[in-house]
Formats: structure tokens, C-alpha cells, sequence
């Protein structure tokens, strides 16, 4: 996997994210700060007292509730490869920090993120910004690169408690695996990926922790299927007007404005997540309500 270099112009970028379904790696902030961010989530995770794949606060959102993830979003290199790929005009539709922890079975089943997005057009893309080094031993992510040309797949959802989808999706239908590629990333570097790229990960089989954060960039010509949910503009300007813009910004991790705009936002957004499915997920509506109490206590 060959590195993109950071002289290297927006049409280079793109020509390689329309002939792979990704791209990585793009260094984006230093070593230090990721291990700053990697100190304070990890500081808000030792007094959460809760698992992170059940936590409303990491799994979605994620910049509405923590000013570190605010400002990452809002990342000028992160931004100008998004734009070289969808354009000037950005939104973020969704934040999640996908947390491994050493020698766990914790796993990403081989999925398509697409299949319950629904998005057309197609001006959608993936960024997982590394907090802590993702290798192949720490279970970083594996794609099929040109597989965003095989159109979307069929799936099936499990809710395995161990893996780390809403819903469990796996691929059902049989693909060849042999070309998988890994994305190694270092702590500060990020990949970007297609929202049809067939992509997934193993266990932690490591001594340490996988920490990312996964951010979904879109134009707001985009149209996601299920009930209409909130975005966050990060740059140029919403004419379209199909999603609620959410402009409250959080000036500190846990900022109460922040929250409360974070659990008024995530009602509308888990009802989009498991519009159709017939079974309670860990983060459906129908236990947002029963983590509520929980929510309350941290603030």
C-alpha cells in the first residue's frame, strides 16, 4: 500500500480512490496529537464505566459530544482530500470511535457500508482516522480494492455481540478474498474508502489497543433512504437542504450543550440505522430510552 504523498494534487488522489474504492495512507495530524486525543478519550472511557460498543457516545455523533472529535472533523488535510473526492461542499453525517481492546474477539464481519445508507448519488466517503497505530496484528481494516464496482452485495444481519456492527451485516453471497488488502495505518494517518468497498477486520490478537475514529463525509446532494436525519456542514455551503443541519458545537469534551444536542440527534438517526430490521440492536430506539438514566449520570 503506497503512501500518499502530501504534494500529491487532488485529481492524483482521486484517480486512485475511482480506480481502488480507497485510498491510504494520508497523514493528517502528528504522532503527538493523536496520543493527546488517545489521553483524553481514553481518560473519558476509565470513567464511562460501560462498554464502548454500547455507548451512545462513541458509536455515534462522536463530535457532537467531544471537542477533540469537533476539530477533527474539521481538519483542513482531511478536508481538502474529501473535497478532491465529493467536492466543495461537506457534510458529516456520522462519527463513531471503533475501539479494539487487546486480545479480544471483537471482529468486522465483510460488509458494504452503502446496503442500509440507501445514498444516491453516490458522493459519499469513508475516513478512519488512526488515534492509536492499526497493524494487521491489532486488527486493522482489510479492503477488496475495485470491489466498489461490483454494485451492492447481498447481506444478512446477525447481531453477534462480538461483532462491532449496528446489526451484525455480513456479505452472504461468495467473493474472492485473496486480493484483501490491509490498511496499515500509523496514529494520525487516515485511509478513505467507498461506501461500496467491500471492507472488514479480525481481532485484536495484539498487547494493545485499536482506536480509530470513522467519519462518513458527504455532499449535500446526497439523499439517505429511512427517516431524515441531522448533519453537520464542515465546509463550503447546504443548498439542498435535505438533511437538519446541527450547529452546535461542544467548546469541551462533554460540554452540556454538546450532549443535549447529541441525544436529541441520535433519536432520529438510530431509527434511520435499523429502519426495516426485526430485531433490537444494542443501539435501536427501543433501548435509547433505557440507556437514558445512564447518559444522565455522566453529565
Amino acid at each position: 500500500m503506497t503512501p500518499i504523498s502530501s504534494h500529491a494534487t487532488a485529481s492524483e488522489l482521486r484517480q486512485r480512490y475511482e480506480r481502488d474504492g480507497y485510498v491510504a495512507p494520508v497523514r493528517v495530524i502528528s504522532s503527538e496529537e493523536a496520543s493527546d486525543i488517545r489521553d483524553r478519550l481514553e481518560a473519558y472511557l476509565g470513567s464511562a464505566g460501560c462498554n464502548p460498543k454500547d455507548d451512545t457516545l462513541l458509536q455515534f455523533k462522536v463530535h457532537m459530544a467531544f471537542a477533540w472529535a469537533d476539530a477533527l472533523i474539521r481538519n483542513p488535510v482531511v478536508l481538502d482530500a474529501v473535497e478532491a473526492i465529493i467536492g466543495p461542499d461537506i457534510l458529516v453525517w456520522n462519527t463513531a470511535v471503533l475501539l479494539k481492546q487487546p486480545n479480544t474477539s471483537d471482529f468486522v464481519s465483510w460488509h458494504q457500508d452503502a446496503l442500509y445508507w440507501r445514498n444516491h448519488p453516490d458522493h459519499v466517503v469513508g475516513a478512519w482516522i488512526a488515534i492509536a497505530n492499526s497493524t494487521p496484528e491489532n486488527g486493522c481494516v482489510r479492503v477488496i480494492p475495485g470491489s466498489h464496482k461490483w454494485g451492492i452485495l447481498a447481506h444478512a444481519d446477525t447481531f453477534a455481540g462480538d461483532n462491532m456492527l449496528s446489526r451484525g451485516q455480513h456479505i452472504s453471497v461468495p467473493f474472492d478474498e485473496t486480493s484483501a488488502t490491509d490498511m496499515a495505518l500509523q496514529a494520525g494517518e487516515m485511509s478513505l474508502h467507498h461506501t461500496h468497498t467491500v471492507h472488514s477486520s479480525f481481532p485484536n490478537r495484539s498487547d494493545g489497543p485499536r482506536i480509530g475514529l470513522v467519519v462518513t463525509y458527504m455532499s449535500p446532494a446526497t439523499v439517505m433512504a429511512g427517516p431524515r436525519t441531522g448533519a453537520t456542514l464542515v465546509r463550503g455551503s447546504d443548498t439542498q437542504g435535505h438533511f437538519a443541519l446541527e450547529t452546535i458545537r461542544p467548546a469541551r469534551d462533554l460540554d452540556p450543550a454538546g450532549l443535549a444536542a447529541h441525544d436529541e440527534a441520535m433519536r432520529a438517526f438510530s431509527e434511520a440505522i435499523y429502519e426495516g430490521s426485526h430485531n433490537e440492536g444494542r443501539l435501536s430506539p427501543e433501548r435509547l430510552a433505557a440507556q437514558a438514566s445512564g447518559s444522565e449520570e455522566r453529565r
